[in-house]
């Protein structure tokens, strides 16, 4: 059914998904509105407040100073409202509400799915939506509530819980390339060898390797012919002896004890801060969330005892 923005509410609603969006026609395809129906509602509400919320061009609309200011005294206003109906639907005997949470499809994997079955056993009334995404989206967020992010790229103003063990990534190549090739000595020679390289969603630059040498990380950007947006497609290639690849240690481990893929740089490739669910600080926290995040945590308690 498509959403009907009547009343102050509604016109928030839209002013609020205009924002994150950055476009009307955006917010209009997510809202199930047309794009002249956003800019109504947004003229109207400029008007009413009597101030100009965005600047629109014909290639962008991007929030006023003025604007900027209005939502961020809306949004914690929104997320107080929408805490307000999860509780409300939590209140019975069977926790209720829905969690939109947004992870990497390696966080997915590793620690999202050995959880979800008991828990949607335990709280069937309780809907989680889990978008893929290898975006670092930026919170609070209007279309998610939670993330699955690594430690380091979670901001001070977050809320971070530990839900995984250390992370480790690997420089690894098969041992045809090592033949045809040579192996290299230190990390910075890899800007001699062919590397299949990677970057994240969204950004126009390979991610930098990164490795650690006399108590502290260096970066090292690789060379090769191959780039490539989901880094799952490298280690095939690698294997096939295409190219080096940066990889997770639980992704290589057995491959590395079969011999089929050569650690390159052991040595320079410490654990790290793994992955942490992570949330906007809030007053009031729905019921359902609290009880995923709780879920999360043992789990991964458990699965630290059970090491």
């Amino acid at each position: 059914m498509p959403f009907a923005p009547t009343g102050d509410f509604g016109q928030l609603t839209v002013f609020m998904n205009v924002a994150a969006l950055g476009s009307f026609a955006a917010a209009g395809r997510k809202l199930g509105i047309s794009g002249s129906a956003v800019g109504q509602n947004i003229r109207q509400l400029e008007q009413r407040l009597g101030l100009q919320l965005f600047v629109r061009t014909t290639r962008s609309v991007k929030l006023t100073p003025r604007g900027a200011a209005f939502l961020a005294e809306v949004l914690p206003a929104a997320e107080a409202l929408k805490i307000a109906i999860s509780n409300a639907q939590g209140t019975s005997d069977r926790p209720a509400g829905v969690i939109r949470l947004v992870a990497p499809r390696s966080a997915v994997e590793q620690v999202l799915m050995p959880m979800l079955p008991d828990f949607t056993t335990a709280y069937p009334e309780i809907a989680i939506e889990v978008t893929v995404d290898d975006v670092d989206h930026n919170f609070p967020h209007p279309d998610f509530d939670i993330a699955l992010k690594i430690r380091e790229v979670i901001s001070g103003d977050m809320v971070s819980v530990r839900v995984g063990p250390e992370l480790r990534q690997l420089a690894v190549a098969a041992p045809d390339l090592i033949a045809r090739v040579g192996k290299p000595g230190h990390p910075r020679e890899l800007i001699d060898f062919p590397c299949i390289r990677w970057r994240w969603a969204g950004h126009s630059r390979a991610y930098a390797w990164e490795f650690f040498e006399n108590g502290k990380w260096f970066a090292v950007e690789v060379s090769g012919s191959l780039l490539l947006t989901d880094r799952q497609l490298a280690l095939p290639l690698c294997l096939a002896g295409v190219g080096v690849c940066l990889a997770g240690e639980t992704e290589v481990s057995s491959l590395l004890k079969e011999g089929k893929l050569i650690n390159l740089f052991d040595d320079f490739c410490p654990g790290y801060p793994g992955w942490h669910l992570c949330f906007s600080r809030q007053r009031h926290m729905p019921h359902a969330l609290r009880l995923f995040i709780d879920a999360m945590r043992q789990d991964h308690s458990l699965c630290e005892d059970r090491n």
